[in-house]
């Protein structure tokens, strides 16, 4: 993936999703081993949820944003995880000329400047 340039968007469930979903219970394990060899060996992470489903009393928002769980699980440093969710997330999409960092010119918080 590193060679090629291609970005894993990791789907990483947290365990909360896989019990919710009815899905095998290693699935979260495996998840967060995928993202630690691809964090160890380079490759572009950008982050991305599957949230499909909603628990009860939860969003799919809050849901979602606990996927970063899975990328601390996977000892993905804090400063990574940030890019994943911003720089690197708007160059996968292609519109890293306007959004993905905060900076003169670049949309912020659903704000232009």
């Amino acid at each position: 993936m590193k060679e090629k340039g291609v970005f894993l968007v990791g789907t990483d469930f947290t365990e909360e999703i896989v019990a919710g979903g009815g899905l095998p219970p290693d699935w979260h394990k495996l998840f967060v081993e995928r993202l630690r060899r691809a964090h160890r060996a380079g490759v572009t992470i950008a982050f991305g949820t599957d949230v499909f489903n909603s628990l009860p009393g939860r969003t799919r928002g809050e849901l979602a944003i606990e996927y970063v769980e899975s990328f601390l699980e996977a000892g993905v440093p804090p400063v990574e995880i940030v890019r994943a969710l911003t720089t690197n997330a708007a160059r996968l999409v292609g519109v890293d000329q306007e959004r993905g960092r905060i900076a003169p010119g670049f949309a912020a918080e659903g704000i232009s400047t």
